[in-house]
């Protein structure tokens, strides 16, 4: 039976709350999942998690993307860690339990009830048996967040590598994306490992010299996934593929440019046009230096593949300026020619 005296004594003394003061009493019981929490500290502590969580992205969005994410990620998450806590000591504060979060798993309804709940005052707490179980579900609780929150911060830095990509200026890029490299029956997409069924290697000798560029390729693989992936896979398209070209180029301008060679668009002898995918192509994008050279792999996720030797020839065209003259773009268009 809940009786007065299960209110903490503490809590009975607390008639108001502030920023400073909300913060200071949920660290001085970050440790105690079974202590209890006040409305009013809850609710000012969400708002200052909301506010660090906003200069955390801001600072992922502006930082060297070199930094990674750890930098920022350290700084979010003992306060993350402790608005957790405070999730389960407010439930205590409201008469439940840590486990009363288990309604989160059902969508709006249950969404409502346990915001409803953390926005009620203060009534009896559970008993001390009840509460202690409060961290068994901070425990629960954590180890079903850690997978989306691995996902999100996967997410982030890659989305950090396109931002990074596009806005390149001067061939002074500050991080390498790692190209997909065979290994075995396997290939690595950015943090993905995909089944290969089959596997062609077409070494090319493709050289094209302009008023602009010298471009050369140099190596088509084309490979066949040993299933359709997709959501499951990270990429830019976030559509459905059964195969992967990868073009191995080098380019070279012979002029001040401006150029996004992974924004292209790769069209088949068959019809298929696919644009390139961002996220597992090299940093090739960007503006040129005179003489600057750079080269990589672009790779193109194919929707529909039936056999690595069905192509013939493969057309790659790009967008580029000129430094000095940004209103009117050209096309760079490669025609690859495919023979084992």
């Amino acid at each position: 039976m809940k009786t007065q005296s299960d209110w903490s004594a503490t809590n009975l003394t607390r008639t108001w709350s502030g920023p400073i003061v909300s913060a200071k009493r949920l660290f001085g019981q970050l440790f105690t999942p079974d202590a209890r929490c006040l409305r009013g500290d809850y609710w000012w502590f969400t708002l200052e998690v909301t506010i660090l969580a906003l200069i955390v992205d801001l600072g992922l969005l502006l930082s060297p993307v070199s930094w990674g994410t750890w930098p920022w990620t350290i700084v979010l998450i003992v306060p993350l860690f402790g608005w957790l806590i405070a999730t389960i000591q407010r439930l205590h504060d409201v008469g439940h339990t840590g486990f009363y979060l288990v309604w989160l798993l059902v969508p709006i309804f249950g969404w409502i009830l346990v915001i409803r709940q953390l926005a009620r005052p203060a009534t009896y707490a559970p008993t001390p048996t009840k509460k202690r179980s409060s961290s068994l579900a901070l425990i629960a609780l954590i180890v079903v967040l850690i997978s989306p929150i691995n996902q999100a911060l996967t997410w982030q830095q890659a989305w950090l590598k396109v931002a990074d990509n596009v806005l390149a200026h001067g061939g002074k890029s500050k991080v390498t994306v790692q190209t997909p490299t065979l290994t075995f029956s396997e290939l690595k997409l950015a943090d993905d490992t995909i089944r290969i069924r089959q596997q062609a290697d077409y070494p090319v000798t493709v050289n094209k010299t302009s008023a602009h560029t010298r471009v050369a390729v140099s190596k088509v693989t084309i490979y066949q996934t040993a299933k359709t992936y997709g959501k499951d896979v990270l990429s830019d398209h976030d559509k459905r593929f059964n195969g992967v070209i990868e073009i191995a180029v080098k380019i070279t301008a012979k002029q001040p440019l401006e150029m996004y060679p992974t924004q292209g668009v790769l069209t088949t002898d068959q019809g298929t046009k696919v644009t390139a995918d961002i996220i597992n192509s090299a940093l090739l994008d960007g503006k040129y230096r005179k003489n600057q050279t750079k080269q990589g792999n672009l790779v193109f996720l194919l929707p529909k593949l039936t056999d690595v030797r069905s192509f013939k020839t493969l057309k790659l065209v790009w967008d580029m300026w000129s430094s000095a003259d940004t209103a009117n773009s050209f096309e760079q268009k490669l025609t690859i020619p495919l023979t084992k």
